[in-house]
Order: C-alpha cells, then sequence, then structure tokens
C-alpha cells in the first residue's frame, strides 16, 4: 500500500529590498525611536507630578497613553531586528 505525500510548492522568494531603501526605512525609525523615547520620558515625568493625581481622568489619560508609546516602541524595536 503507497502513501500518498502531498507536494507542497515554495513559494517564490521575495526580491531583495534595495540598501538604500531599507537603509533609510531603518534610519527613520530610529529617529521615530527617539522621539518616542523622548514622549514616554515627558509622561513620566507627567506621572511624577503629585497635582496630576487630583483628576482620575487625566491620570487614565497618560496612562493611557503610555501604553500606546510603549506598543510603538515595541513595533520599531522588533521591525528593527527584522
Amino acid at each position: 500500500m503507497a502513501i500518498e505525500v502531498p507536494v507542497i510548492e515554495k513559494k517564490p522568494a521575495k526580491p531583495a529590498e534595495d540598501p538604500r531603501k531599507q537603509a533609510k526605512r531603518q534610519a527613520k525609525i530610529e529617529a521615530e525611536l527617539l522621539e518616542l523615547h523622548a514622549r514616554l520620558e515627558e509622561l513620566a515625568a507627567q506621572l511624577s507630578d503629585p497635582e496630576l493625581y487630583a483628576d482620575y481622568e487625566k491620570v487614565k489619560k497618560v496612562g493611557e497613553e503610555m501604553e500606546r508609546v510603549q506598543e510603538r516602541i515595541q513595533d520599531n524595536e522588533s521591525e528593527l531586528r527584522g
């Protein structure tokens, strides 16, 4: 009794990206990362201000923005790693 093995077709390889475009994209991501880290520091400074805690909605808003910034940082860092 013969066992049939399905044939798996390989997908064509993606063409290599132009090194200049790749370098430009990497530089753009690195610049955005610097901006995001600076924004994260600003938000952390806001959270260290005791007056902020007088308004729960402001604290919540700053915390949510921090989460979004951290997610974008992680996305950009993973894209740089490739």
